[in-house]
């Protein structure tokens, strides 16, 4: 599920970097996502039932929804002021790309520290 979640962060930035593609691939790139990321939200969902104890489930589904679905919304306010520094969109995408990138590098680095734990 880490590598699915990781690649599919990979897969989005790809479009945004050259913006000459078109929306084609911008279109193809946001359905693989979104069909990945919600095809993952069972697995997450089930496993945090299994490792979380049931005092502290409530408080970890939250945290866990506020990170897929609150932090996820941050790139709308982020490309709009870019949007008004720069003149263009571009620099927005740019940078949400930048994050996908870096996103998508972190979680099996991430994945593997906690298995070594």
């Amino acid at each position: 599920m880490t590598l699915l979640t990781s690649g599919s962060l990979g897969l989005l930035a790809v479009p945004y970097l050259p913006t000459i593609w078109g929306d084609a691939l911008l279109v193809t790139a946001v359905l693989l996502f979104g069909f990945s990321f919600f095809a993952a939200q069972a697995a997450t969902n089930t496993m945090i039932a299994n490792l979380s104890s049931p005092e502290s489930r409530g408080q970890i589904f939250g945290w866990s929804f506020f990170t897929r679905f609150g932090l996820g919304a941050f790139g709308i306010p982020l490309v709009t002021i870019s949007y008004f520094f720069f003149g263009t969109w571009v620099a927005g995408f740019l940078l949400m790309a930048l994050l996908g990138v870096i996103a998508a590098i972190l979680v099996p680095i991430i994945h593997l520290r906690q298995k070594d734990k």
